[in-house]
């Protein structure tokens, strides 16, 4: 199973994780995978092309985040690329929850 965390502060969204594998199909061969992979990379990728400040960490078993450090008067423009994310998961979550989850926290919150 594929578990994708999005983090809010009010009504920004500020960060995202990803870990695990969907299992739909062999490796290789799993659309799921593929597409949760093709979408978050794409988003970091874009973030990175336009010099947000980030910080990205890629690990195992399927690990990647991503954390907005600063948006240097680009609020708009993150918030618009970040929306991409966050929809494009929500829809695979629409059509495949049987191979992954999401999840979105407040980040207020879990600081208390």
């Amino acid at each position: 199973m594929i578990e994708v965390v999005f983090e809010r502060q009010g009504d920004r969204l500020v960060a995202f994780r990803s870990r695990g594998h969907a299992g739909a199909a062999d490796p290789g061969e799993d659309i799921v995978c593929a597409a949760v992979s093709a979408l978050l990379f794409s988003v970091v990728n874009t973030l990175e092309h336009y010099h947000v400040l980030t910080d990205v960490r890629v690990g195992k078993k399927g690990f990647l985040s991503c954390e907005i450090k600063e948006d240097d008067g680009m609020r708009k423009e993150i918030q618009a690329i970040l929306s991409v994310a966050h929809i494009g998961i929500t829809g695979i979550v629409q059509e495949y929850s049987e191979f992954i989850s999401m999840e979105v926290i407040d980040r207020r919150i879990m600081s208390c």
